[in-house]
């Protein structure tokens, strides 16, 4: 039990604390200005759902928001369930130096490649990233594990790929139930660590079922979320990401807009605000998500919130 002042007292520091910050609000920022409009970045105990089917780049959406707040300084812990250690390595640099994806695994790079390889290498050495790979995870060993990993690293915000992958040590009758286990226990994880945890989920087939010929009805929303139920229930806020033109197979959209790497985040819950979708611009072949208006970001994202005034109420 706890006195209304002393809640009081600490909802003033946040609010003192968001007024004093460089980006103009108190979560922990995205690095992807249009996103932080909606959301005011990732606030502390919070459990975000980043929901997609495969294709849509979400494992590239964790390593792109993973990245923009390592360059800021922020201490990131990033477990793949599905990806080595390697391959998540890979991709980050894929992401850091705009080289071709193909071209870095295959190591057919001219001189010029190899040496902004090497340079960004260099710079991707000194980020607080902390990557932990393992398959066949129960859920209640990797919270001790992650309690532990927190301590020792003073990591601000946990990454997690994929929520699907998850085990548990209590055997239920069917997968919906484990599930529901999986996402109180990152929940509770939360609260306990004050941080937040983002963690990305499947969506099922629903999407892909049905009709076809008018993309809108292919948009993701909450309940194509896998073995969903409790997901939605547990989560703060929920990301559904959507790219048009890989449904249109085309670059423009029925009115002639330009869709060209549009992918679109979907705010389909967003307890602390209001729902939206954000547009973004994706670069498959560097695994990279930048903001739609703006693909320079990456290498001046303090420039991004030095006026607060670019973060707008939503009410």
């Amino acid at each position: 039990m706890i006195k209304i002042n002393d809640i009081l007292e600490k909802t003033l520091q946040n609010m003192q604390n968001a007024a004093n910050s460089p980006y103009g609000f108190g979560g922990i920022p995205t690095g992807l200005c249009d996103l932080d409009k909606a959301l005011y970045g990732f606030e502390n105990s919070d459990l975000i759902v980043v929901g997609a089917r495969p294709a849509m780049g979400k494992t590239g959406f964790l390593i792109t928001l993973a990245l923009n707040m390592a360059k800021l300084d922020i201490p990131v812990m990033f477990y793949s369930l599905e990806m080595s250690n390697t391959q998540i390595a890979n991709r980050i640099i894929t992401n850091e130096t705009g080289i071709d994806g193909h071209r870095i695994r295959t190591g057919r790079m001219n001189d010029k490649e190899w040496d902004v390889l090497n340079r960004t290498i260099e710079n991707i050495a000194t980020y607080p990233i902390f990557l932990t790979d393992k398959n066949n995870w129960e859920i209640e060993v990797f919270c001790d594990k992650v309690k532990n990993d927190i301590e020792n690293t003073n990591a601000k915000i946990i990454f997690i790929d994929y929520l699907q992958l998850f085990s548990t040590r209590e055997k239920y009758q069917n997968r919906y139930e484990e599930i529901a286990l999986c996402t109180r226990e990152l929940k509770k994880l939360a609260k306990e660590l004050d941080i937040p945890i983002i963690v990305a989920s499947q969506l099922n087939r629903n999407v892909e079922n049905r009709p076809s010929g008018v993309y809108v009805d292919k948009k993701p929303q909450m309940f194509d979320l896998r073995d969903s139920g409790t997901i939605c229930d547990d989560a703060n806020v929920v990301l559904l990401l959507h790219r048009p033109e890989y449904y249109l197979r085309s670059y423009e959209d029925a009115e002639g807009n330009d869709i060209n790497g549009l992918a679109e985040v979907i705010i389909a819950k967003n307890h602390m605000g209001y729902e939206d979708t954000i547009k973004l611009r994706f670069k498959p072949e560097f695994a990279r998500f930048e903001d739609w208006m703006n693909v320079d970001n990456s290498e001046r994202l303090l420039d991004l919130y030095k006026n607060s005034d670019t973060i707008e109420s939503p009410f």
